[in-house]
């Protein structure tokens, strides 16, 4: 009797350990979390600019984040805010893993934010590259 009592109490004690090592570790550590920047369309309204600043500097800060998959799917856009986000990129590459991952579009400045992740990935049918600029002469008189 007492040999069965101690073998239900080190199986008690041994379930009650698993599950406080299981709790306090998502609580103190936590899981590991990968974030995800969505990064479309054109780049040009300064609303979408700080959006994806905003994103970026919450996954560069927020710990339990390993590491950020940017999803592109842009042409590009402005240069000034294209470029604000191509540094962001750089200084979060320093911290954490990025990888880009061009969806249908990245071109010019979509494909400039890509260059600053530590991968890219693109489909076989993905239009990819061009880094330029367009501009405009003045009319001759």
């Amino acid at each position: 009797m007492k040999r069965a009592f101690s073998i239900g109490l080190y199986v008690i004690a041994s379930l009650l350990s698993i599950v406080l090592g299981f709790l306090s570790f998502n609580y103190f550590i936590g899981r590991p979390q990968i974030g995800m920047i969505n990064i479309s369309g054109v780049i040009w309204q300064p609303r979408t600019t700080e959006n994806i600043l905003r994103m970026v500097h919450y996954v560069a800060e927020t710990p339990t984040i390993k590491a950020v998959v940017l999803v592109i799917d842009s042409p590009g856009g402005l240069a000034c805010p294209t470029e604000e986000i191509y540094l962001d990129i750089l200084r979060l590459k320093e911290k954490k893993p990025v990888v880009a991952s061009i969806n249908q579009v990245g071109a010019s400045g979509g494909y400039y934010i890509a260059v600053a992740a530590n991968y890219i990935y693109a489909k076989p049918t993905s239009y990819v590259g061009s880094i330029g600029a367009v501009s405009y002469l003045p009319e001759p008189e």
